[in-house]
């Protein structure tokens, strides 16, 4: 899945985060790669603390500019079935 947050994104209000929360461990074990592009630092240690307390997904950051990064990134791990 490639996640592309939006530049004028500036985070979740409580209502988003939880229901952002529920959908994630609903479904936490249907997604087994999540290429996320974001434009700001702290998007990028979010999803470095996400992934690390919620997701059985591997997750990986990329920068606007690295979106052909992350795509590639997607289809290569999607490939070797990692």
């Amino acid at each position: 899945m490639l996640i592309e947050l939006a530049p004028d994104f500036s985070g979740w209000d409580l209502g988003g985060l939880w229901q952002d929360l529920k959908f994630d461990l609903a479904h936490k074990k249907r997604f087994g790669w999540i290429s996320i592009v974001g434009d700001k630092k702290w998007e990028e240690w979010g999803i470095k603390l996400s992934d690390l307390l919620f997701h059985s997904a591997q997750m990986c950051f990329f920068w606007p500019d690295q979106r052909t990064q992350g795509e590639r990134w997607l289809r290569e791990i999607g490939r070797m079935g990692v």
